[in-house]
């Protein structure tokens, strides 16, 4: 009977695990511009051909030879190896292969830290990934998220006692390869480090007169501390060496990028990803509050602390469900039995939904339902982007990188064209990744490369991006001979009623209607020495012809 019973619970952790690694790969299908993919294929050849780092930029005129510290080096290397195999498939494989490791193991993780309850961990692993979604992206982000999960994995099982605080030492191993992927292992050695701390002041202030629990927590805390040193020490094995924390200290004190850039701005709590992070904390925060086992300091301080920098910025949401979920999870666990017993006193919490030995058909049907409606949003996104004799893959990454966002009718109009190399070319912000792969010829103004940026350059766009008035003098600053936006962004508007410059090239004349592609438009200074070109690419483009028309109409 126990044997069967044990076939039973394997068989519908599979049946589980089966269902989130569907999920997992539906949220890879929705459309997403892989805005940092172009110019970290750009630096992952540059590196694979000269073998050698870059220490300065290159691809703009507007911060030509600023210092540049490429601490994604050995993403931006792999990126371009798997797109030089295979292309755009290639790249999103291994976005597949990434995230289906991380919520895995993650899964893996929570089985453990609720004693076994699969639902519970299921449908915890499963509001992870969907929080984390919005983020879904191939960038070096995709390595932190694997190496934190199996950092908090190796703490928690030290912490709990399932394994020798020597597993500890496997951090620094852990951080030594994540130091050359992505500045974000300074975030993992950081909690670590917090780890360290608050299990310090637990083995200190809060373990009463017990003192093998005394012995314990602050055993435990040295190890972490030890580990956390060693992780911050190991980081300096890159080609920049201490340089790399410059990254943190730049980005986190650059006032600019939270007012126009997404990712680095507050969560908007009336947005589906603001409602889903709201939900997660509120879960993590109730779990915490009515469990019956004891609350630990480093679980309610790291949770404040991450729930607090989720809500600041939207680059930290993933950390808090990769983090917060598996520490408060034994909390959460232990608040729904108390939950049941109170509800139904004679119901056996175990053989519950939430127990650890749930109905197999309910638990079955739950999972069925998940992946059914996976693989519905897979169907439906690869039917929206089917073309004719474009190969499966293909479609999917055309629809799953959303390259329908970037400009490449207009990059080659400009080769045809022959526009003069040595023009300024001023560009939206986010096709400038795609402009240095595509056209490198043309130096761009700026991209999503924005630590090179940060400054004046950076303060500069976002102002001219915002403010209607006072543009011109601002751009006049820098002297540009053309400018590739899209129709959809204010600027275009104020360019097209610009004196001085001359529309020559739109993807489409209908300015106004969006259909879920780019439309993108070029203007050239209107100066003699480019009338010639003013000339041949109207006469190239009635796109652009028919709205200058319509334009001069309106006026």
């Amino acid at each position: 009977m126990t044997q069967r019973l044990i076939g039973k619970q394997r068989t519908l952790l599979g049946i589980l695990g089966f269902a989130l690694a569907v999920f997992v790969i539906a949220l890879c299908f929705n459309p997403s511009p892989a805005t940092d993919l172009f110019w970290q294929m750009r630096t992952g050849k540059l590196i694979d051909e000269t073998h050698q780092f870059p220490y300065h930029d290159t691809y703009s005129w507007s911060r030509y030879g600023t210092p540049w510290i490429v601490h994604e080096w050995g993403m931006c290397v792999l990126l371009w190896k798997l797109f030089a195999a295979g292309g755009y498939p290639a790249v999103w494989i291994f976005e597949v292969a990434a995230l289906l490791a991380t919520f895995i193991a993650l899964y893996v993780i929570l089985l453990r830290e609720t004693a076994g309850a699969p639902v519970i961990a299921f449908l915890m692993s499963l509001w992870a990934a969907w929080t984390v979604s919005p983020l879904i992206s191939p960038r070096p982000h995709l390595i932190t998220y694997l190496a934190l999960t199996i950092l908090v994995g190796v703490v928690l099982r030290v912490r709990r006692g399932s394994a020798h605080v020597r597993h500890l030492y496997w951090a620094p191993v852990i951080c030594v390869v994540w130091a050359n992927f992505h500045a974000g292992v300074i975030a993992g050695a950081a909690i670590l480090a917090a780890f360290g701390i608050c299990d310090f002041v637990e083995g200190k202030y809060f373990s009463g007169d017990d003192a093998e629990k005394k012995d314990r927590y602050i055993g435990v805390a040295r190890a972490e501390l030890i580990a956390a040193a060693a992780c911050f020490l190991v980081m300096m094995a890159n080609p920049y060496g201490v340089r790399i924390f410059e990254i943190f200290r730049s980005t986190v004190g650059d006032q600019t990028m939270p007012e126009f850039v997404k990712e680095w701005q507050a969560v908007d709590l009336h947005s589906a990803s603001g409602h889903s992070l709201v939900f997660l904390i509120a879960i993590c925060a109730l779990g915490l509050a009515f469990s019956r086992r004891k609350r630990e300091v480093a679980e309610v301080a790291i949770f404040v602390a991450l729930a607090y920098a989720a809500l600041n910025t939207n680059r930290n949401v993933p950390l808090f469900a990769l983090v917060a979920i598996p520490l408060t999870a034994r909390h959460i666990l232990s608040s729904l039995e108390r939950l049941i017993e109170i509800m139904s006193p004679s119901a056996s919490v175990n053989n519950s939904l939430f127990g650890r030995t749930p109905p197999l058909f309910l638990s079955s049907l739950l999972a069925a339902t998940v992946a059914v409606f996976s693989l519905l949003v897979c169907y439906k996104n690869i039917q929206s982007a089917a073309q004719p004799k474009r190969p499966l893959l293909e479609t999917i990454t055309h629809q799953a990188f959303y390259l329908d966002y970037f400009p490449e009718s207009a990059c080659r109009f400009m080769e045809m064209e022959q526009f003069p190399t040595s023009g300024k070319l001023y560009n939206a912000y986010n096709i400038g990744s795609y402009l240095e792969w595509r056209i490198p010829q043309y130096p761009v103004f700026i991209s999503t490369q924005t630590d090179v940026y940060f400054g004046k350059v950076l303060s500069d766009y976002a102002s001219m991006s915002a403010l209607p008035y006072g543009w011109p003098q601002k751009l006049d600053e820098y002297h540009p001979d053309y400018v590739l936006t899209s129709a959809d962004a204010i600027q275009a508007r104020l360019f097209m009623s610009a004196p001085d410059w001359s529309l020559v090239y739109a993807d489409r004349p209908d300015v106004d209607v969006d259909n879920g592609k780019l439309n993108a438009l070029i203007f050239v200074r209107k100066q003699p020495k480019f009338e010639p070109l003013i000339a041949r690419c109207r006469m190239h483009c009635p796109a652009a012809v028919a709205i200058t028309a319509k334009l001069d109409a309106a006026r």
